[in-house]
Order: C-alpha cells, then structure tokens, then sequence
C-alpha cells in the first residue's frame, strides 16, 4: 500500500495533466454535441421549409398549363416549375385573342358596313 502512494506522489504531476486533458476532452465533447443537436434543429427546420416550398410550387405548377416538349419522359417539380412563365404567357397569349377576337365581332354586328373611304 505504501508503495502505491509512493507511485502516486512521483506521478502526480502526469495524473495532474490526465485529468486536464480528460476535463479538456469533456468539454470539446459537450460542445461538439451540442453543435451536433443544434445542426439537427436546422436540418429539421430546413426539410420542414422545404416541404413547404414544394406544397407551394405544386401549387402553383397545377395552376397552369405546362407545356411538355416529350410525353414520355415525365418532368420533375423544379421542370414544370421553370416552364410557368412559358405557360403563363401561351395563356394570356390565346386569352388576349380570343378577346380581341370578339370584340372585332362585336363592332362588325354593330357596324355591319364599315367605314366608307371615298
């Protein structure tokens, strides 16, 4: 038993720099658990925005009417959402007609002769 303690007084300087490297080693392990857990909140905040933006982009894309250049190959949801604007545009392109269309009709039925150039 004596000789223990022997042993223990001539080390204790290094049992002394142990602990502190185990205290150290403590302690960066804490905070990298805790930079573990909070990554994790943001990975779970980012996949929940994330499923949010692609509710609102399907929503978006099933408003209109998206042009497919080939019919096999189905489009994913980032495709059909970069040929809206494409989309939008052939809409109010035929609306944009179609009214012009029937208004010309609506003057001719009003002013069945046209004007008179002499």
């Amino acid at each position: 038993m004596l000789d223990l303690k022997i042993v223990m007084y001539h080390n204790a300087d290094e049992i002394g720099k142990l602990q502190k490297i185990k205290d150290d080693f403590d302690k960066e392990m804490l905070e990298a658990l805790q930079q573990v857990k909070y990554l994790s909140d943001s990975n779970t905040a980012l996949q929940q925005e994330l499923d949010k933006l692609k509710v609102a982009a399907q929503a978006v894309v099933d408003m209109v009417e998206i042009p497919e250049d080939n019919a096999e190959a189905a489009l994913s949801l980032v495709e059909k959402l970069r040929r809206v604007p494409q989309g939008v545009l052939q809409y109010v392109s035929a609306t944009t007609r179609q009214y012009v269309s029937h208004v010309l009709e609506l003057v001719k039925s009003y002013w069945p002769h046209g004007p008179r150039i002499c």
